[in-house]
């Protein structure tokens, strides 16, 4: 569980002010603040801050969205703008586990249809949808920045009534 610190850098409770950008990556150990530098981005997600979360990549960053591979900082980008226009996301960091050379993830997120999205990657959505679950997500970190990501689901809670068992 969350502390209330944690709670309200993660979003959980409101958001926090971020830094500058570059003050985001000042030099530093792999590990160091990178707990915090994590539950920041988090927040920026949460408030879809784009220019901000996506400060946080590598330019040449490797994305798995599940089975879906998005290269590249802008590629991103392009895909929330995209995204964001059909569903509102919102994730709580439930577990964080911190290496050297980058972190691990327990996230529930709980996405809504602010538009039909039939070939929503999870499943169909219809507008008024919600779609609760938790995933995992692995970050690798060089420079300061993350160079991989790779995400998987691990749990529906809350699934669109008319999705079918495969769906959830």
């Amino acid at each position: 569980m969350l502390s209330r610190r944690e709670a309200m850098a993660s979003g959980v409770a409101g958001t926090i002010a971020l830094a500058p950008v570059q003050a985001a990556h000042a030099a530093c150990t792999q590990s160091d603040g990178l707990r915090e530098r994590y539950l920041a981005y988090i927040a920026a997600f949460n408030a879809k801050r784009i220019p901000d979360f996506t400060s946080y990549y590598a330019p040449d960053v490797k994305f798995m969205l599940g089975a879906k591979l998005i290269s590249g900082r802008q590629g991103i980008i392009d895909w929330y703008e995209f995204a964001w226009t059909r569903i509102t996301e919102h994730c709580v960091v439930r577990r964080l586990i911190v290496g050297e050379d980058g972190l691990a993830s327990e996230l529930e997120t709980t996405f809504t249809a602010i538009a039909d999205w039939p070939d929503f990657p999870s499943g169909p959505l219809r507008k008024g949808d919600v779609l609760r679950r938790i995933g995992f997500g692995h970050y690798d970190v060089q420079a300061g920045y993350f160079s991989r990501v790779a995400t998987a689901l691990h749990r529906v809670i809350e699934a669109p009534a008319h999705w079918s068992k495969k769906n959830g």
